[in-house]
């Protein structure tokens, strides 16, 4: 079936990046939140990042570089990310945050050099963030300049295990069609971008302010293309979601021998599952 195909390439896609970390994420973030400062620091791996490895630490060392830059040298890219973070919170006074945004292009001029080689760590090996009603409550119509900007925000913090929500229509759609439900069906089924969450939990189904234009769905599937390209090019894992188990009332008509359960009510709406 299709969506084994779209999981297989996604998979595939992904494995191969995890394994080609490197400086370069944590250089590109330097460029864009620093612009100023891009030949400020030196970036160095000490080992080659293994993406099946779940009980590493995540270390890092800052200190002093001959050459007056700030060297941060880290065993994963998201470690060299939060030597970075930590050393721009304590001696240049600056970071991202949520209710201001950026503030790291407000570093001096002159960086300061650090007292002594400091050595930090993760006390954990896994760090996740967002749960399913983020994608609605507060990202329901974010933009890619929105997302780059979360995306450094939680690299600076050392997230390595992020939720990846967005676009998930797109395939959910084509699966549908392709087993047989009609292009109404489907549209009856989703829901709006800020209900999106609660039609992914199984609480409604539809729309209560039209369909879903099918040129909404498209570009968010664009859309987390590009989210998923960065969490990897920043050192994270992405956590996709699979198949919740929800479909169109109308299985019913389409698999007369299927077994299904309505859902409760929720304002008026049900689902089989």
């Amino acid at each position: 079936m299709r969506v084994l195909t779209i999981l297989a390439a996604v998979t595939t896609a992904l494995a191969t990046l995890c394994t080609a970390q490197s400086t370069a994420g944590i250089q590109a973030l330097v460029a864009r939140r620093l612009p100023n400062h891009t030949n400020s620091f030196t970036f160095s791996l000490t080992t080659s990042p293994s993406p099946t490895n779940t009980t590493t630490l995540d270390s890092y060392t800052v200190s002093n570089s001959a050459n007056n830059t700030i060297n941060i040298i880290g065993n994963t890219p998201i470690a060299l990310a939060s030597g970075l973070r930590w050393y721009l919170t304590t001696y240049a006074h600056v970071d991202i945050y949520w209710f201001i945004g950026s503030r790291l292009h407000l570093a001096p001029q002159h960086l300061p050099a650090v007292n002594e080689t400091y050595h930090g760590s993760s006390i954990v090996p896994w760090r996740y963030h967002f749960n399913t009603v983020t994608f609605s409550y507060t990202a329901a119509f974010w933009t890619w300049e929105d997302w780059e900007l979360e995306l450094d925000w939680l690299a600076l913090r050392g997230v390595n295990l992020p939720l990846a929500w967005v676009g998930y229509e797109k395939i959910l759609a084509e699966v549908f069609l392709e087993a047989g439900f009609r292009e109404s069906d489907v549209a009856s089924f989703l829901s709006g971008p800020a209900f999106q969450s609660w039609n992914r939990f199984g609480n409604i189904q539809g729309s209560w302010g039209g369909e879903l234009p099918m040129s909404w769905i498209n570009g968010q599937f664009e859309l987390q293309k590009q989210i998923v390209a960065r969490m990897v090019e920043l050192g994270m894992t992405p956590v996709l979601p699979a198949f919740t188990g929800f479909v169109p009332k109308e299985i019913g008509r389409v698999y007369p021998n299927a077994s299904f359960v309505n859902g409760s009510q929720w304002v008026s709406s049900h689902l089989a599952v």
